[in-house]
């Protein structure tokens, strides 16, 4: 299956969605180099294979659509994600990617007031936190499928500076485990992923 590219001509493309569209393209390059023999790998999410990682990340963008679309959200992140990667992983990540991509580009849908599970804010606003979930699951599925787990710095930085006001609010379940002790000088995706609760070594 070849990768599609969803263009965005309604949505004005804000430094939110931008940054956020290139975590889900980040996403997408890990989710076609996981061979179909990796999908029930164990994953760094306790009692989470590959497949449910992608199910979860499935579910979120779901969420961001019910946002965008201004819907109640049908798709549990936390439920049996796995049941929604199903038995064509790959084909199952497309499908929910165009589909967010597309509720997205709709005109003015970026201004619009919404209530998350974080407070009211705008759906641009939302897509701006949404990234630290998406890297830190491109490196959890990378993990898991045994290929390249490398994240782009300016992702990083981002997400990075999203989490770090209200990681200490989060660490409990369904959200973040307690923050990791590092080596000295660690690099700036290391310091990311220890501050979400991942080991890296």
């Amino acid at each position: 299956m070849s990768a599609s590219r969803h263009v965005h001509y309604g949505a004005q493309m804000t430094e939110n969605l931008r940054i956020y569209t290139k975590a889900l393209y980040g996403f997408d390059h890990v989710v076609r180099m996981v061979p179909a023999s990796a999908w029930s790998n164990q994953s760094p999410c306790e009692g989470w294979t590959a497949r449910d990682v992608l199910g979860h990340v499935i579910a979120v963008q779901g969420y961001v659509e019910s946002l965008a679309r201004g819907v109640e959200p049908t798709l549990n992140p936390y439920g049996t994600p796995g049941d929604l990667a199903g038995s064509d992983p790959l084909r199952a990540w497309s499908v929910a990617l165009e589909s967010v991509l597309a509720a997205l580009d709709a005109p003015g849908v970026l201004d619009h007031t919404v209530q998350t599970f974080r407070a009211e804010e705008t759906v641009d606003n939302f897509l701006a936190w949404n990234v630290v979930d998406t890297l830190a699951h491109t490196w959890d599925l990378a993990r898991a499928g045994r290929v390249a787990d490398q994240l782009d710095d300016d992702l990083v930085a981002h997400a990075t500076e999203q989490a770090t006001p209200v990681i200490a609010a989060m660490r409990q379940p369904p959200f973040f485990s307690a923050d990791v002790v590092v080596a000295s000088d660690p690099s700036p995706a290391t310091q990311f992923l220890a501050l979400l609760g991942r080991r890296t070594d």
